[in-house]
């Protein structure tokens, strides 16, 4: 069985506020964007996913690259509102620097997730050992 979810919801803390993200998973045309800033750090997640680092030099590229994209990824964010009690949305986040940790946080698992997860890589030639 594959190992795809089409809906993907994480829970992040930010500014003292619980917030639920539903979101799609990243198509591969979108990966690159986000890649082109990032390095793998050559360790993985709990769920034996790899993780990534934002290369030195390149916060900035990297936050745009993820603003630019969570419009059409991003499903639903709950449990965010601003000083007066109004809910935020995607395009409040994606558009704003003071987002700029969780737009961070949104990118990452959208690049972890992204790739081959620990136990459904088991299926690719270089871990069943097959070199063609």
């Amino acid at each position: 069985m594959s190992g795809f979810l089409p809906e993907l919801e994480r829970v992040y803390r930010f500014d003292g506020d619980d917030v639920r993200v539903r979101m799609r998973p990243l198509e591969n045309k979108d990966l690159g964007p986000m890649m082109r800033y990032s390095e793998a750090t050559g360790e993985t997640d709990a769920d034996g996913n790899p993780t990534y680092r934002i290369m030195d030099g390149h916060l900035g590229d990297f936050v745009e690259a993820v603003s630019s994209l969570l419009p059409r990824y991003v499903v639903s964010i709950d449990g965010l509102t601003d000083a007066n009690g109004n809910t935020i949305g995607v395009q409040q986040v994606a558009g704003y620097q003071y987002f700029m940790g969780l737009v961070m946080d949104i990118g990452r698992d959208l690049m972890q997730q992204a790739q081959m997860d620990g136990e459904s890589g088991k299926n690719s030639p270089e871990r069943r050992g097959d070199s063609s």
